[in-house]
């Protein structure tokens, strides 16, 4: 064979073996192709889903960056937005200060400002707020803050969810104002009221007409049990009473005699029950002074 043969052959096999690489390199280049595909299909499928959550949820979802100047740029507000402060997305981020323009001013300044010393520390942040529905209702909103720097873009990543706590305020206010109201009978009452731990028999609250029957200050009932006082004449008695309430039977009218602590001996006529207070059961006693023990008078007060 000469040399151009072998020449021929050697070119012959080394174009064989190109387009064999070549043809593998293909093959890989299609793989990969097609794993791209389908990871760029899951993550699609997953923003989908995540998306579809969001949106479901009965909360407005926020994602803005925020810089050390203090103004911010939004970029993302969920569905959710519209059912908590009556705006859409699209008006919330076309027009970057529309939120802000409807935080009551006074929790502008006590609330929102303050929690942006959390943004930049990359703090966890929780804070409620008071703001105005498109509606032109002021709602209670509970927002909850997470950060995380970008260097690259020298701001930081903000995300918040706020969720409408407007039922749940208007139940504490409920709540509180019954409270207050309870309050005022309770010590405005002209008939003394004391409530004790049923298994101590300390005081936990008296009212001022206790005090005054039994002459003892406030700082020296409360915290005491009735023992500490010597309050109770007929111990065997007030045992009695005290089964009589274990067994669930409220004391209607009984006559219980007490000490004041100037040594008097008094009666009263007592109506007992029980009632649970932090989980604690405890004794209600709403009584009327009677008589004195030692003269026999009978009285009413």
């Amino acid at each position: 064979m000469d040399s151009s043969s072998a020449s021929r052959d050697r070119l012959n096999a080394e174009s064989v073996d190109l387009q064999t690489r070549m043809a593998a390199l293909e093959s890989e280049l299609q793989q990969c192709k097609l794993e791209l595909q389908q990871e760029k299909a899951a993550r699609q499928d997953s923003e989908t889903r995540l998306n579809a959550i969001l949106n479901r949820a009965i909360a407005s979802i926020t994602s803005f960056r925020m810089y050390a100047d203090c103004h911010w740029e939004y970029d993302y507000y969920s569905a959710g937005c519209e059912a908590i402060f009556g705006y859409t997305a699209q008006e919330l981020t076309t027009n970057q200060y529309l939120w802000w323009s409807r935080v009551l001013p006074q929790d502008q300044q006590s609330v929102i400002i303050p929690s942006w010393a959390n943004i930049f520390a990359e703090k966890v942040s929780h804070r409620e707020y008071r703001f105005f529905h498109k509606n032109g209702s002021l709602r209670w909103i509970s927002s909850t803050v997470t950060s995380q720097r970008d260097e690259a873009e020298d701001c930081w990543r903000v995300t918040t969810v706020d969720m409408d706590i407007s039922d749940r305020k208007q139940a504490e206010e409920t709540l509180r104002r019954s409270e207050e109201k309870l309050s005022k009978i309770f010590h405005n009452s002209p008939a003394p009221i004391a409530v004790v731990t049923f298994s101590e028999g300390r005081f936990l609250e008296v009212n001022e007409c206790f005090l005054e029957l039994t002459g003892y200050s406030r700082q020296e009932v409360i915290g005491h049990t009735v023992f500490d006082l010597g309050l109770l004449v007929d111990v065997e008695q007030a045992s009695q009473r005290i089964h009589q309430l274990q067994q669930r039977q409220p004391l209607q009218l009984q006559e219980i005699d007490y000490r004041t602590k100037a040594g008097e001996i008094r009666t009263a006529l007592s109506s007992v029950d029980t009632i649970e207070i932090d989980g604690q059961l405890c004794a209600l006693s709403i009584s009327k002074d009677h008589y004195r023990s030692q003269t026999g008078r009978s009285r009413s007060a």
